[in-house]
């Protein structure tokens, strides 16, 4: 009789840790939860912030995404205060490209042009995909603003990234 309960607190204590390990398997990883939290914030920005704390927790405490992903969502959500303030504190260097280029489209709209400013020319420094979007950007920011030596400057900039593009 000893032994079959023996046997059956195996069975369960067996059955525990394969649920539990299933569910550490399972549940989602920084990067999921910074896409969730990207998603959902667009409009819900409170729920898509706690998202994004949590992919920051799974990642070990430092996610510069999550990070830009937040002052992303506070100024899609033209909350500039808080925007600006994570944008100060951001290492550009660190974020995701497309965040830091959407985030600048974003401010331009919104007349923060030293913050988009900032934000494309860390994407350009990249030389990758997003580089000669952020180029065409500061381009035609440039342009607006006057500064003829920063347009010819970055226009050759933009040449050598994408020499294919008839608009470079």
């Amino acid at each position: 009789m000893a032994g079959r309960a023996y046997r059956w607190g195996l069975i369960l204590v067996g059955g525990v840790l394969t649920a539990g390990g299933i569910w550490w398997a399972a549940r989602p990883g920084p990067a999921e939860l910074l896409e969730r939290g990207l998603a959902v914030g667009r409009r819900h920005v409170d729920r898509g912030e706690e998202l994004l704390r949590q992919a920051v927790d799974r990642a070990g405490g430092r996610y510069p995404d999550a990070a830009c992903a937040t002052c992303l969502l506070h100024a899609l959500h033209d909350n500039w205060a808080d925007a600006l303030q994570e944008f100060s504190e951001l290492n550009l260097e660190h974020c995701r490209t497309d965040l830091l280029l959407e985030f600048s489209r974003t401010a331009l709209a919104s007349g923060h042009e030293s913050s988009a400013i900032a934000a494309l020319q860390a994407v350009s420094r990249r030389h990758n995909r997003d580089s000669p979007a952020a180029l065409e950007l500061l381009v035609s920011t440039w342009q607006a603003a006057g500064q003829v030596d920063l347009v010819i400057e970055t226009a050759r900039e933009w040449t050598e990234q994408d020499p294919d593009n008839p608009r470079a």
